[in-house]
């Protein structure tokens, strides 16, 4: 396919939609008699250049022989940056207003079903991580294998400038035309992203896939970026029906920031609690402490769910290594073991990614449906200065619990890892300290005994909705190959 812009006929139609959406939208809200509530914005259509011929550049797994296409689109147009019309309180219960205007020119990555029968009809939209100084989807690398066996439309947008900087510098010639006028203006970006995937045009990103439902998600940096938006511009831009936030820490992005004027959000932030859309805010174990995210929580309602998890860290074994080999039916990816990589001590091998898996399916079934997903435990805090409460194998009490924890051959910890030469593995990629032989005997005795109590703790996490059936099956076989008493499969 060459390259190609929108017409100005068909721009026009986009828009036309676009502004009868948001009066639709105005009109059908059954909260008008809330003072915090705002009109429903017409968020503008931008014009679209693509497919880009050639590779995207952008790290991670991705494979084409499992019935996935893969293209890269620049996207422009005119956003803008917001300031707040009230205090940006910890409630999360945010007027904002536009400010300034600046032109744009970013590019999103589409990974999308070759065959439409494949599709499920939902669209991921996540909010690129620019942490390690270039995109990164988080979120794709870690719940790859189940957003590709049921059928999504995932898309990588490069929201923020750092992204765009450093795909600048890696292909000067193929990322050109892109054009950041800084993160003030990524909300607004993300939004127009959100309206040229909704439109129903054939030759947009989505080709001819019939998406009916979007879910917005971001991990870790992102996922502040992700609150903000929930916060600030969700209730009037309404782009999605349902968002991941996985990973923040106690606060969240600013609203504004150099060098436009600085509009930080407080120490604390939580979800608005006017907001009717599906949210998931999914944590590991080095949030809550580590990032002090423990400082922000909120009860679990109708329209917000919080999932804290036992056994995992903000950054792992999996998104480091595994995930750009693993296409979902290897059992091996179960394995838990000692390595250290770059960091001074073995780093987490924990479930974090089969739990992303499982948060993706309960937050489309969510937004889809109105099934509301499990509640969870928090993880349990104790101390002052405030910690983790743990048992004597240094387990994490509370949370959500898997085989990993309640089936054990490792101490697997969100916390206590350190680096001279890196500094993230201070905070984020936690450890993993397996069992002695003296350890294991005192808690299985054998081995059919440690595959036995696999199963059962496997089952009772899909039977609560935290584990999917296809990952339980992968975990339960990796376990009955296995003999934690000598040597383990390859």
């Amino acid at each position: 396919m060459a390259y190609r812009h929108i017409s100005k006929s068909t721009l026009c139609t986009y828009v036309i939609a676009a502004t009868i959406s948001s009066l639709l939208l105005a009109g059908c809200s059954d909260s008008n008699d809330n003072d915090n509530e705002q009109p429903a914005s017409i968020v503008p259509m931008p014009m679209m250049e693509g497919p880009i011929p050639g590779d995207a550049s952008l790290p991670g797994p991705f494979f084409p022989d499992q019935g996935y296409e893969k293209a890269e689109y620049f996207i422009s147009g005119t956003a803008y940056s917001y300031t707040n019309v009230n205090e940006l309180t910890p409630s999360g219960e945010w007027q904002v207003q536009e400010a300034e205007a600046a032109e744009y020119t970013t590019r999103i990555v589409v990974f999308r079903p070759t065959a439409k029968i494949d599709f499920n009809k939902t669209v991921v939209v996540e909010w690129l991580n620019v942490s390690a100084g270039a995109d990164l989807g988080n979120d794709w690398m870690l719940a790859h294998t189940e957003l590709m066996r049921s059928g999504y439309t995932w898309v990588g947008v490069s929201a923020q400038s750092r992204g765009v900087s450093a795909l600048k510098t890696s292909n000067e010639t193929r990322y050109a035309p892109l054009d950041h006028p800084g993160d003030s203006f990524s909300y607004s970006m993300f939004s127009q992203v959100a309206q040229l995937l909704r439109s129903k045009d054939d030759t947009g990103p989505l080709g001819s896939l019939d998406a009916e439902t979007f879910l917005a998600a971001g991990e870790s940096q992102s996922a502040t970026r992700i609150l903000t938006y929930v916060n600030a511009l969700a209730l009037i831009d309404r782009m999605f029906e349902g968002y991941l936030i996985h990973s923040r820490y106690y606060s969240s992005a600013p609203l504004s920031q150099t060098p436009q004027a600085e509009i930080i959000a407080p120490d604390i932030v939580r979800v608005r609690p006017d907001f009717e859309v599906p949210v998931m805010m999914f944590q590991t174990e080095s949030d809550v402490v580590a990032l002090e995210s423990y400082l922000s929580r909120q009860p679990d309602s109708d329209y917000f769910r919080l999932w804290e998890t036992a056994g995992t860290a903000h950054a792992d074994y999996y998104i480091t290594i595994t995930t750009n080999s693993d296409t979902g039916t290897d059992p091996q990816v179960a394995a838990v073991f000692e390595s250290k990589l770059f960091c001074d001590k073995p780093i987490n091998m924990g479930p974090q990614h089969w739990l992303t898996n499982a948060a993706f399916a309960a937050l489309n079934r969510w937004a889809v449906s109105g099934e509301l997903p499990a509640k969870a435990e928090r993880l349990t805090l104790e101390g002052s200065p405030v910690r983790l409460a743990r048992d004597a194998y240094g387990i994490a009490l509370g949370g959500i619990r898997t085989s990993y924890v309640n089936a054990p051959m490792a101490t697997l910890s969100g916390e206590g890892n350190s680096s001279e030469s890196f500094g993230f593995c201070n905070r984020l990629f936690g450890t993993t300290k397996l069992f002695d032989a003296q350890t294991l005997a005192a808690l299985y005795g054998d081995n059919s005994t440690y595959v036995s109590k696999v199963n059962v703790a496997t089952d009772e996490a899909v039977a609560l909705g935290f584990l999917l059936e296809k990952d339980a099956v992968l975990i339960k076989a990796y376990a009955a190959q296995s003999d934690v008493f000598g040597d383990q499969p390859e």
